[in-house]
């Protein structure tokens, strides 16, 4: 089972990991390399580089043959000291054409004792009598180590590498669909020669996966360059989030979530990973997950569309504190019709009323076309800004940013004011 990047070791292997570093301490006449210097840079390019320099082998896979054979891992460590060069440009190779935060020397020697630890669990299945070369044996498996690196970094978790890369390619047609869902389906679809249904669920579980952002940022004063407060981060890829084009201060928030019932604050704190007392942002590998969090709070027979619904509602009533303070818009919206195409929807109408609105004010209707990713105002709301229609628009990208299978029946929708 592998859970935010974290992989459970056997009870061979993990004896095997233990004679390995057991043997480091016993290298009669050798030292490691990075002990030589301080510089982050210099330890991570040479984690495991030894001085003096083992004797140089036609092939270094000849150091893995003897570690077997001779049952000493002293010869493993001089197959990593000739190995690690090719290690390190694995390893930088993907980290760069993967993620946008390259490669520091942080993230390759993360990613250095992740590969030490598949070139152990690889060791162990290696059969030297057959003739084939260690690194030819690993070769189709030499990018995933990297990849369990990425996912460790990721604030959600995932049962198996295959999993994992699936998601990633779910986000990447998403991104490549301009976030249309029923594009990014049928890429997806296309490219993987899965079923559509297939292609939907991953979709969806992409999209919800890629919302899962720090919900809080710090606010760095301009003239002083201090940090002043923590605000919500701008998130338009999530439907749920209290704002989209500016930052409310975090005592705001404060206020705003002391305004929920007990329970209500623990969902949003759970899930979020925020405190309610202070308002400052967790790691996001501390947010929980909706199962989790209906556990801890009702046991484990409790529904997670309970847990949802609550999340919702706690979500708008900050909305409509925040609303009452002045420092947001908001605009609900209520879905009228939906069609569907093999199980597909393609088409959809809402209306959409400004919070805040008379009874007697006529609510605005805006028709969506899923399959090309528009829409069209067919009637704009009495309260609606005048020639802007700021909450039409609102309430129109909000319903474009969500899969079709989870299109929401009502809804109420907070943005900043401008």
């Amino acid at each position: 089972m592998i859970k935010d990047g974290s992989v459970e070791l056997t009870d061979e292997e993990t004896k095997t990991l233990r004679r390995l570093f057991e043997s480091s301490d016993s290298l009669d006449g050798y030292r490691h390399e990075s002990t030589a210097g301080n510089d982050t840079g210099h330890l991570s390019e040479q984690m495991y580089r030894l001085y003096p320099e083992p004797e140089r082998k036609d092939d270094y896979n000849e150091y893995i043959v003897m570690a077997k054979q001779k049952n000493d891992m002293k010869y493993f460590w001089f197959f990593l000291h000739y190995f690690e060069p090719d290690m390190n440009n694995i390893i930088k190779g993907e980290l760069t054409g993967r993620d946008k935060n390259g490669c520091t020397p942080e993230r390759l020697m993360a990613a250095k004792s992740d590969y030490l630890i598949f070139l152990l669990k690889e060791f162990l299945k290696y059969d030297e009598t057959r003739g084939v070369k260690f690194t030819t044996f690993i070769f189709g498996g030499r990018v995933n180590p990297v990849i369990g690196t990425l996912c460790r970094e990721e604030p959600w978790s995932y049962n198996s590498l295959s999993q994992y890369k699936a998601l990633r390619y779910a986000g990447y047609c998403l991104a490549k669909s301009d976030n249309v869902f029923l594009k990014a389906v049928e890429l997806f679809e296309k490219n993987t020669g899965c079923t559509r249904s297939t292609a939907e669920r991953i979709i969806i579980s992409a999209a919800e996966c890629r919302s899962r952002t720090d919900y809080f940022r710090t606010f760095t004063d301009e003239e002083s360059g201090e940090e002043s407060y923590e605000d919500i981060t701008v998130d338009t890829s999530y439907p749920a989030k209290l704002h989209r084009d500016e930052s409310v201060p975090g005592y705001e928030i404060r206020n705003a979530l002391s305004s929920l019932t007990e329970k209500e604050r623990f969902i949003l704190k759970s899930f979020y990973a925020i405190c309610p007392d202070c308002g400052k942002a967790m790691p996001m590998k501390k947010a929980k997950s909706l199962s989790d969090i209906s556990e801890l709070l009702e046991g484990s027979s409790a529904s997670e569309s309970s847990i949802e619904k609550a999340k919702t509602k706690a979500l708008e009533k900050m909305a409509i504190y925040l609303r009452n303070e002045g420092l947001v818009n908001l605009v609900g919206i209520n879905q009228l019709s939906r069609k569907k195409t093999k199980g597909m929807t393609v088409s959809a109408e809402y209306s959409y009323r400004p919070y805040g609105s008379e009874d007697d004010d006529c609510d605005g209707v805006i028709a969506f076309d899923f399959a090309n990713g528009t829409y069209e105002i067919i009637q704009p709301a009495d309260r609606d800004d005048v020639g802007t229609n700021a909450h039409a628009k609102v309430a129109a990208e909000y319903i474009l940013s969500v899969p079709g299978a989870t299109l929401p029946k009502k809804r109420l929708v907070a943005f900043a004011k401008t």
